[in-house]
């Protein structure tokens, strides 16, 4: 019992280690992947501003020639290429001094820029006139670029809102969320289907190592040439054929036997028409006696016999009596006759109220008190049993 329970508690504490296990994984795991998209996401969102600054300083370049020559139509087919891009709400091209040349507004998503002109002065970025600046307003970045022709000649600012992302850089984004989903989910059910198979694993090994415990028992408790129990199992039997008789009532014979002439067996044909001797013994032992009790071969030529329900005296006698005639039956062993006898000492339970052992002992006793009395026969311990059964 203490071996099954610290193997129950090795068992518990390793089934918490494996789950503590998978738990720090998975939230290795989860707090990896929400660094992982708020990384590529601020990645993105790094690209995207560079990408609009570039757009920026590439439409300077686009609307310097148009700003010298005073070409508004151009710079205006020049800028409502660009804002085909839905994410721009706005370009403003302003001359050295901030003063609008040209202003093409997005009313909203869907509708097409509007040119919207205002003569009022609008405040450049004086502290860096020679380098692209991002300010970010609520949900709007303004991107100004300086327009430069050998020298500066104008501004451009393009306004985009943070809420309106390119379509490729949404795709993207929900490409990435979906693969470290996907990664995700597929980590978790390898790591499922390995504790499972682990448990799987050990729960096979356990059933096994049961059985194999249990066929191990079994070996240890049956005797390997007539397929009897053994004497390991004696003391057991016998305690066990105790408590169901006061359990049901009756009387418990305990029987010991011994064979007559089986050394002459040995002597005359051998060790090996002894044992099949032996075989045939314990076959008729068994035939004779009812399939809940006990036929106990405790070495050698010796048996013990266990016979519970006996309520009368006529029962006894009749199945002791029947038990030497089964026994005394001519034998035919490698083609030659074998006659034997058996010698059967009895005591009976609770009539003699000893221990398991006391039991054992006293029917052997009288085992050689019928040796004594001539033989082939069965004898009581106690005499006082005898009258009591004869009387």
């Amino acid at each position: 019992m203490r071996i099954d329970r610290r193997q129950s508690i090795a068992k518990s504490t390793l089934r918490k280690a494996i789950y503590t296990i998978a738990g720090v994984v998975l939230l290795i795991m989860l707090l990896s992947s929400v660094w992982t998209y708020y990384s590529i996401s601020q990645i993105l969102n790094i690209s995207l501003e560079r990408r609009n600054v570039a757009l920026t300083k590439g439409i300077g370049i686009s609307v310097s020639s148009p700003i010298i020559t005073h070409d508004y139509a151009e710079m205006e087919s020049t800028i409502r290429q660009v804002m085909l891009n839905q994410g721009i709400l706005s370009i403003l091209i302003t001359n050295n001094d901030g003063t609008p040349l040209m202003y093409l507004m997005r009313q909203d998503i869907n509708s097409e820029p509007a040119i919207i002109f205002d003569q009022s002065a609008i405040q450049v970025p004086k502290e860096a006139l020679d380098a692209s600046q991002v300010i970010k307003e609520n949900n709007i970045s303004y991107i100004w670029s300086p327009i430069v022709a050998g020298m500066p000649i104008g501004w451009v600012r393009m306004s985009t809102s943070s809420a309106i992302s390119d379509q490729i850089l949404n795709a993207l984004r929900r490409n990435i969320v979906l693969s470290v989903a996907g990664l995700f989910l597929a980590i978790i059910t390898i790591l499922v289907f390995m504790i499972r198979y682990f448990f799987k694993d050990i729960h096979q090994h356990e059933i096994e190592l049961i059985n194999t415990n249990k066929t191990l028992e079994e070996v240890a408790s049956m005797d390997a040439l007539t397929g009897l129990p053994n004497r390991l199992t004696l003391n057991q039997r016998v305690m066990a054929a105790m408590t169901q008789c006061v359990d049901q009532g009756g009387i418990l014979a305990v029987c010991f036997l011994d064979l007559d002439g089986f050394k002459g067996v040995n002597d005359t044909l051998g060790h090996h028409a002894g044992d099949q001797l032996l075989i045939e013994v314990a076959k008729r032992l068994r035939s004779v006696v009812r399939e809940e009790d006990s036929v106990i071969r405790v070495g050698g030529d010796e048996f013990v016999l266990l016979l519970g329900g006996l309520v009368t005296q006529q029962k006894s006698k009749y199945s002791l009596n029947r038990i030497i005639k089964a026994v005394s039956k001519i034998y035919v062993i490698n083609r030659e006759r074998v006659e034997i006898s058996a010698s059967l000492g009895v005591t009976f339970y609770p009539f003699d109220n000893g221990s398991p052992e006391q039991l054992l002992e006293h029917a052997d006793q009288a085992m050689y008190g019928a040796k004594r009395n001539g033989k082939n026969q069965w004898y009581f311990y106690q005499s006082i049993q005898k009258d009591l059964f004869e009387g």
